[in-house]
C-alpha cells in the first residue's frame, strides 16, 4: 500500500512537470526530461496533457501535492530544474510530451480545487457588490432628476456655443475668401493697366499715312479691344472724372488751373483714366482741378451783373 501511494505521488509530480510540452517560457519553467514511470496498480497513458492558459497550469500546480523522495531506487524521478525567464515570450508551444493520466477524482485534488474556486467566487462577489452600489447611486441621481437635468443643460449650452462658433467661422471664411479673390483680381488688373495705357498712348500719337500703317494700327487696336473685354469680365469699370467734383478717393490731382468753363473744385482735365472694381478703386484717375475764373474775369462778371440789375430796376 505504501509503494502504491508513493508511486501515485510520483506520477502526480511528473504530470505537473509534463503538463505543458517543451520549455514553458510564459511560466518561467524549463522542464527537464523525466523517465517514464510504470506501476502495476495504475494504467499508463501515452496521450499528452495540455493546458490552454498559464492560469490553468498554475492552478493545477497549486492543487496537486508534490513529493520528491522515493525509497525505491528504480522508480526515482530526477528533479526538474526551474529557471525564471528574464523576458516573457508570447510564442505558443506546439511540441507534445507523453504523460500519465491524473486521478482528478481524488479527495485531496477536489479539496484544493474547491478552495481555489471559492477564492475566485469571493473576489467576483465583492466586485459585483461594488458595481451594484455604483448602479444604485446613478439610479438615485437619475430618480431625483439631478443627473438628467445637469446633462441636458450642459449639452444644450455646448450645442449653442458650437453653433455660434461655427456660424462665426463660416462668415469669417466667406469674407476672407471674397477678400482674397478681390486682392488677386486687383493685382492682375494693375499689371494689365500698364499694357492698356501703352495701347492708348500709341493710338493717340500714331498718325497713319499709308494703308499698311493703318492695317498695323488696326491690329493693335483689335488687341486693345480684346484687353478691354477681359477687364469687363473681371468687373473692372473706368472712372470718367471730367466735369465731376473732385473726390480724393477717386481722383489724384496733380495741378489746379483757372477755368471759365468749370467751377471751382471741379475736374477740368483728365490726364490718365482711372479704374475701379465695384466700390474698390484699383487706380485713381490722374486729373487737373479747376480753381474757378481768374480775378479779372470775376470782376467783369460782377460789373455786368450789377448793370443788368440796374437796368431791370
Amino acid at each position: 500500500v505504501k509503494m502504491q501511494t508513493l508511486h501515485k505521488a510520483l506520477i502526480f509530480a511528473a504530470v505537473i512537470f509534463l503538463c505543458v510540452p517543451g520549455s514553458i517560457h510564459g511560466f518561467g519553467i524549463n522542464i527537464a526530461s523525466v523517465p517514464t514511470l510504470r506501476s502495476s496498480s495504475m494504467h499508463v497513458s501515452k496521450q499528452p496533457i495540455f493546458f490552454a492558459t498559464p492560469s490553468a497550469a498554475q492552478r493545477c500546480s497549486s492543487l496537486l501535492p508534490l513529493r520528491s523522495k522515493d525509497k525505491d531506487a528504480e522508480n526515482q524521478v530526477p528533479e526538474a530544474s526551474e529557471t525564471v525567464s528574464d523576458e516573457a515570450s508570447a510564442e505558443s508551444v506546439e511540441a507534445s510530451v507523453e504523460s500519465e493520466e491524473v486521478d482528478i477524482d481524488s479527495k485531496e485534488f477536489l479539496l484544493r480545487k474547491v478552495e481555489v474556486l471559492q477564492k475566485e467566487l469571493d473576489e467576483t462577489s465583492a466586485r459585483v457588490q461594488e458595481l451594484e452600489a455604483d448602479a444604485k447611486t446613478l439610479e438615485d441621481l437619475k430618480a431625483k432628476g439631478i443627473l438628467k437635468l445637469a446633462s441636458a443643460t450642459e449639452l444644450k449650452e455646448t450645442y449653442i456655443r458650437l453653433a455660434a462658433d461655427f456660424e462665426n467661422y463660416r462668415k469669417r471664411a466667406a469674407s476672407d475668401l471674397v477678400r482674397a479673390n478681390d486682392m488677386a483680381t486687383v493685382n492682375v488688373v494693375k499689371e494689365l493697366l500698364v499694357v492698356l495705357d501703352t495701347f492708348e498712348r500709341a493710338g493717340a500719337s500714331i498718325k497713319c499715312e499709308t494703308e499698311k500703317e493703318q492695317s498695323i494700327n488696326n491690329s493693335y487696336q483689335a488687341v486693345n479691344k480684346e484687353l478691354l473685354k477681359v477687364l469687363t469680365k473681371l468687373n473692372v469699370e473706368a472712372i470718367e472724372p471730367l466735369g465731376q467734383e473732385f473726390d480724393p478717393n477717386m481722383h489724384n490731382a496733380i495741378q489746379q488751373l483757372e477755368s471759365k468753363e468749370y467751377k471751382e473744385n471741379v475736374v477740368c482735365q483728365a490726364l490718365q483714366r482711372g479704374y475701379k472694381i465695384a466700390d474698390r478703386v484699383v487706380r485713381p484717375a490722374l486729373v487737373v482741378v479747376s480753381s474757378g475764373p481768374g480775378p479779372e474775369e470775376s470782376g467783369e462778371e460782377s460789373s455786368a451783373a450789377s448793370e443788368a440789375s440796374e437796368s431791370s430796376a
